[in-house]
């Protein structure tokens, strides 16, 4: 019933209750709704699906791609990287040119955990190491070393002199700072 709430705070709080409680059938329910709810909700129904990284899923989180709000985009992005949902990686690819550097950063992390070698992740991916943003420039550059983009080795050299740091919320909540160096230094480790 909180779930359906008028008021944000209401519905926000059950959300989170049933990631606690890790209630995995309320999420399908939850998406379900997700045209109807305003975009806070969206984000967080998203997010517990996220949380229970079950891809069947993904159908109903891949429509949040195309939303009018930066934010809704970038968790999709986020979340759709954490369902590892087979299938989804040219979905998110187009989202790699994004106006709005929270959602390429987002798109850059989901292209590295959906992109698979050769299906055109790495080559995308490839612009965005002179972004100018510093988190753009990171994600970008720790997703080209697994999927094995060796083009992209001249200019993650360069990217070893970038001291710009971010910092993020990593899978498991907690902060990290890291720089972009470190990212090119990790991907050249794995090319």
């Amino acid at each position: 019933r909180q779930l359906l709430d008028p008021r944000f705070p209401v519905r926000q709080a059950a959300v989170w209750t049933l990631a606690e409680l890790h209630a995995r059938s309320a999420a399908p329910q939850l998406l379900a709704q997700l045209p109807a709810v305003p975009a806070e909700s969206m984000i967080d129904a998203a997010w517990l699906a996220g949380e229970f990284a079950d891809a069947s899923l993904a159908p109903q989180v891949t429509p949040l791609l195309a939303h009018g709000r930066p934010d809704v985009r970038a968790s999709a992005l986020w979340i759709l990287g954490r369902l590892r949902a087979a299938g989804t990686a040219g979905a998110v690819r187009p989202l790699l040119a994004d106006a709005d550097p929270a959602v390429r950063a987002q798109a850059a992390r989901a292209c590295g955990r959906l992109g698979k070698p050769g299906d055109g992740s790495g080559a995308a991916l490839l612009a965005l190491l002179a972004d100018p943003d510093a988190a753009v420039r990171y994600f970008a550059a720790a997703a080209l070393g697994p999927l094995g983009e060796q083009a992209a080795v001249p200019d993650l050299v360069r990217l070893l002199d970038d001291a710009d740091t971010i910092q993020f919320v990593q899978d498991n909540r907690q902060a990290e700072i890291a720089s972009v160096r470190d990212a090119a230094m990790g991907a050249l480790a794995t090319l």
